[in-house]
């Protein structure tokens, strides 16, 4: 149609600015003119226009009288517009990506962390809007069927006052289960918000929930309806009137007396956020640790309610995250290794959690399901899909301990706490990782010359780690083991004199003067010891030893 168009507009043209061609069109070159004087797009836009123009109007022309056609071109219309918009939020999010990475191309290495940070945030600004869009959409259209929900609005309404009272003489005496009625009214608005909570009415059915609590004393209910009404509808006509109604209760009602100042610091410090995701965000975070455990179980509910409203928001992984270790505080580690899982696989794309999920798998695994293999397998995968994340180290060294001390594999132990001072040589855990390697190649593996490297690679690469004292201790060890007296004596020496604080370094002089002693026969330098005992360290245990030993060589010596 569009190429036909075109064409009958080319002969129009040609007749209009050069009507002497007319009769040998076909044989000069008046349509390349056309083309090249740019008339042709021009009538093509005003022909296409017009086109356009008519179809609008037809279909405006078609919706007049029929409410469900009207409703339906401006849902179109309105999401041609999200779509352009979200489509220059794109283009605009490319460019700042693709600028970034010009700048960024020289040291890839160096930068590649940044890069994938920022990917991250673009890509999460772009779901975030698009779900507020779609929210602003739905809101303004009623993509939902308002005739329907204003048929269950009305039910909702007349059942909110319904009794159910045996009528006659006896009728008086018959005894009825009220919560029956209660429970079941409760159960159809929260069927009702469940399919229109936050738009429509649903801070009228909130409202008449909290009415139903107050008329049957459901004291352990109402907490949870009055908070969730307080944050989430902050621009409600009801709102004040709810507010009220809270401050009296609090105060009242025996229930909230151990609750009382937590309920009022919670109701004085919410803040009306515009956006309504912000607003059930920060309603489900208040819910975590409160006090009042009638309120505090409905947690995993509502979290569970915030991903079927907002599922790309950016809340949705932290969410999870707060909710695994709400289950592993209550010792519920199933559902919690579930919950990571999900944060995990759902959100592996774009989510600042997801190497915390795996790590708190893999401890869960190790110290709650006693299942190293599978510990293992984690650790396994946090390092290699976030090899430069916080975590590795400490998974790796996790790893280690259960490669040594459950699988017995020593050698395999040791060269994953040999990597981590390579891989993450500023760790806070490296010098451990280091001494703890030099243990096992010492004591079980019986390969000294392995266990002095490690020991002298925590002394020269981090000289001031808690390490490092012990680190010179053992080594002296090692060496006073293997006859190598003067380089015992290295060693201790560079202890007591370099780290004095050390808890070691009263005993590392004792082990000095005795290798004199015992070893090397030189009961002058014994003694020198002993006294710089005396002298550096009067208080302490090895200076009483060394006062005996002070007069025990002088006798010997004279």
């Amino acid at each position: 149609m569009k190429l036909k168009l075109i064409f009958c507009l080319i002969i129009c043209a040609n007749i209009i600015l050069h009507p002497q061609s007319v009769d040998s069109l076909g044989r000069n070159n008046s349509i390349e003119r056309v083309f090249q004087s740019g008339a042709i797009d021009s009538m093509v836009d005003t022909v296409m226009g017009k086109q356009e123009y008519k179809f609008q109007k037809s279909i405006e022309k078609q919706a007049e009288g029929d409410y469900s056609a009207l409703r339906q071109f401006l849902i179109d219309s309105l999401m041609f517009v999200y779509q352009e918009r979200m489509q220059n939020v794109i283009d605009s999010l490319l460019t700042i990506f693709e600028d970034t990475l010009m700048e960024y191309r020289g040291d890839r290495e160096y930068y590649h962390h940044k890069l994938d940070s920022l990917y991250q945030a673009s890509h999460q600004r772009i779901l975030t809007l698009e779900d507020s869009i779609k929210h602003l959409v739905t809101k303004a259209t009623g993509m939902y069927d308002q005739e329907l929900e204003a048929k269950f609005f009305n039910f909702l309404k007349q059942i909110r006052s319904l009794k159910f009272e045996s009528g006659g003489f006896i009728g008086k005496f018959l005894k009825r289960d009220k919560d029956d009625d209660y429970s079941y009214k409760i159960e159809l608005m929260n069927e009702y918000l469940n399919m229109y909570l936050p738009d429509a009415r649903a801070d009228y059915v909130l409202k008449y929930m909290i009415d139903l609590d107050k008329e049957d004393s459901k004291w352990e209910n109402i907490g949870l309806h009055l908070v969730k009404f307080l944050f989430l509808f902050t621009d409600s006509p009801l709102y004040n009137e709810v507010k009220q109604e809270c401050r009296k209760l609090f105060e009242r009602e025996r229930y909230f007396k151990s609750f009382y100042r937590d309920y009022l610091e919670l109701v004085t410090s919410i803040i009306p956020y515009k956006e309504q995701q912000l607003r059930y965000y920060n309603f489900v975070i208040s819910l975590e640790h409160f006090p009042d455990e009638n309120v505090r179980k409905h947690f995993p509910e509502e979290v569970a309610n915030f991903l079927r409203l907002y599922p790309r928001s950016g809340y949705c992984s932290e969410l999870l995250k707060r909710l695994a270790e709400w289950y592993e505080e209550g010792e519920e580690y199933e559902k919690a290794v579930i919950t990571y899982k999900r944060l995990a696989t759902v959100y592996s794309s774009f989510s600042e959690y997801v190497p915390y999920a795996i790590y708190r798998i893999g401890c869960i695994y190790e110290e709650r399901f006693s299942n190293p293999e599978l510990a293992i397998k984690y650790y396994d995968s946090l390092k290699v899909s976030f090899p430069r994340d916080t975590m590795v180290d400490d998974a790796i060294y996790r790893k280690a301990e259960l490669l040594a001390s459950e699988l017995r594999d020593y050698l395999g132990a040791c060269s994953e706490l040999e990597s981590i001072p390579k891989l993450f040589p500023d760790s806070p855990i490296a010098a451990r990782a280091l001494l703890r390697a030099g243990g096992i190649y010492y004591d079980i593996l019986n390969a000294t010359d392995k266990s002095i490297e490690c020991y002298e690679k925590i002394v020269s690469s981090y000289p001031l780690s808690s390490e490092a004292p012990q680190a010179l201790f053992d080594c002296g060890k090692i060496f006073e083991a293997k006859g190598e007296y003067n380089k015992a004596i290295k060693k201790y020496r560079t202890l007591y004199t370099d780290y004095k604080a050390s808890d070691l370094a009263p005993e590392a002089m004792v082990r000095t003067a005795r290798i004199y002693e015992e070893k090397l026969n030189d009961i002058d330098k014994a003694i020198e010891i002993y006294s710089m005992i005396l002298s550096t360290f009067p208080e302490t245990k090895e200076a009483s030893l060394a006062t005996k030993k002070i007069k025990q060589l002088q006798q010997k010596k004279g």
